[in-house]
């Protein structure tokens, strides 16, 4: 509940309307998994830039290769300013 209460009170519109909250499973497969995952998660990206989709994915679950093409979009989304430790 907490988690979701900070959400909420840090995204919630100018109209007041709640945030949408996005949660992403992928499934394992290896190569091919990892080039869906990527190429999917990239194309909902552009195609909902209106809405801030990479701002609004909390949570990624998977397996497999589709967890390494769900890292790569991940990683991608690192703003160089964040101060993340060491890799």
């Amino acid at each position: 509940d907490e988690l979701l209460s900070a959400f909420e009170a840090t995204n919630r519109s100018e109209d007041g309307r709640k945030p949408r909250l996005v949660l992403v499973a992928v499934s394992g497969g290896g190569i091919r998994a990892s080039v869906w995952t990527g190429v999917v998660l990239e194309g909902l990206e552009r195609e909902l830039s209106a809405v801030s989709f990479r701002d609004r994915v909390r949570i990624i679950t998977g397996a497999s290769g589709g967890m390494v093409g769900a890292s790569a979009y991940a990683f991608g989304s690192r703003n160089p300013k964040d101060d993340w430790g060491p890799y």
